[in-house]
């Protein structure tokens, strides 16, 4: 072998793993010997692989990047720029989630992976992009105030635009991106369950799963039917003035009950189980009082078919004492009474009406629209008042009233059940 004077010898190549060093003595009488090392191993000199997983870039309202090294050290530095070497700070690597809008298009990460012999390398993701976190907005969304059938047209749901899912509910508790009544475009309709007031909210999202604000709107799903249509109509209680009825304002207290029979209930349409919301009366003067005080709707189911005295017991207040402005009213047209009280009818009792209206001040003017309901003489199928004071809640006798085959004119709402 050639030889060369010692000196100590470092392998730093793997291509350098198996070799060995012969070494040579000779002393100075020249006396000389060999010995060989072992043969090298071990030396690594590659640097870990970086896997990173990139999330894709589709609409989502966060981006998570993970990164492996094969078992090795790994760290990590969130940066904007495009440099990924040691002059970065790092920090021990953990998966790094990204959920700001800010973030696309400029956060990236440079991963670092150190093995056991200091073998470094370095490797950058991709730049975040599609983090989506503005929900949609609905513009509009209308439906009719009032419907008699279970479903209810929708005549607009538009949104702010990127809405990739349209929901209609009846709660405002906010829905689950996962509820399967998304629709991929805005419903034409909304089918209820049962009938009354119902109030629906209209929902979007978007394809990174952002749900709007709900936008809700109320319908009312009823019946409405008009008693006695074709009887003779009269601006006055026949046999009276106009006095004698709660629209007029001349006395302090007006009063009127009346009866209406289940037959006629029956021909309007109405079936046992079905539940009077409300009632509407049609007007004629328009009081000069700013209110209709203390206005009160009171019903109850009877066997009575006329009635010729003030009936005070087994009342239902169905529209509670309320000032209701005359501005409401309008010359020859219905307004409805909403009732906070129900009344589902038993399909063969006949129903009584009380209404009332109790003020301090009084005023010469204001009447409504009456029907004469019957045609036979002596028989009263109302009983209607007027005075200064204690008849708003006369429980017997006759004292202010009389009595006519007459009844305003009426209009029943009502609900039926599924």
């Amino acid at each position: 072998l050639s030889f060369v004077a010692y000196s100590s010898q470092t392998f730093s190549s793997e291509s350098d793993n198996g070799k060995k060093v012969c070494y040579k003595a000779v002393d100075a009488a020249t006396n000389t010997s060999y010995l060989m090392s072992n043969a090298i191993a071990g030396i690594d000199a590659t640097a870990p692989t970086i896997t990173i997983n990139n999330p894709n870039t589709s609409p989502a309202q966060n981006k998570t990047i993970t990164a492996s090294a094969g078992g090795e050290t790994l760290y990590m530095s969130t940066t904007t720029g495009s440099v990924c070497n040691g002059t970065l700070s790092f920090v021990a690597y953990s998966s790094q989630t990204f959920s700001s809008e800010s973030d696309n298009n400029t956060k990236k990460v440079c991963y670092k992976a150190v093995d056991a012999v200091s073998n470094t390398s370095y490797l950058m993701s991709n730049t975040i992009s599609g983090i989506d976190t503005t929900a949609p907005i609905i513009i509009s969304f209308t439906i009719p105030a009032t419907s008699s059938s279970l479903t209810v047209p929708i005549n607009s749901f538009t949104t702010s635009g990127g809405s990739t899912g349209y929901l209609v509910t009846e709660t405002s508790d906010i829905p689950s991106v996962n509820n399967p009544g998304w629709s991929s475009s805005a419903p034409a309709n909304y089918i209820l369950a049962s009938e009354g007031a119902k109030t629906l909210y209209a929902w979007a999202k978007d394809g990174a799963g952002n749900i709007s604000g709900s936008l809700s709107r109320s319908v009312l799903i009823a019946h409405t039917v008009e008693l006695w249509g074709g009887n003779a109509e009269s601006s006055t209680t026949p046999g009276s003035t106009s006095t004698y009825h709660v629209y007029n304002t001349y006395y302090k207290e007006t009063r009127d009950q009346f009866v209406v029979l289940s037959s006629e209930l029956s021909s309007a349409g109405l079936i046992s189980g079905d539940t009077i919301i409300g009632i509407g009366l049609k007007s004629n003067v328009i009081s000069a009082r700013p209110n209709l005080a203390n206005f009160r709707i009171r019903m109850q189911q009877t066997s009575l078919s006329q009635t010729n005295s003030w009936i005070g017991s087994n009342w239902t207040t169905c529209f509670a004492p309320s000032s209701v402005p005359t501005s409401n009213l309008s010359q020859g047209q219905y307004y409805d009474y909403m009732f906070t009280t129900t009344l589902q009818w038993d399909g063969t009792s006949n129903i009584m009406i009380d209404l009332g209206r109790q003020d301090t001040v009084s005023s010469n003017s204001g009447s409504m629209m009456w029907r004469t309901v019957v045609g036979a003489t002596g028989v009263n199928r109302s009983f209607a008042g007027r005075n200064s004071t204690g008849l708003y809640d006369a429980s017997s006798g006759s004292s202010g009233g009389m009595a006519t085959n007459a009844c305003p004119d009426l209009r029943i709402t009502y609900t039926r059940a599924h």
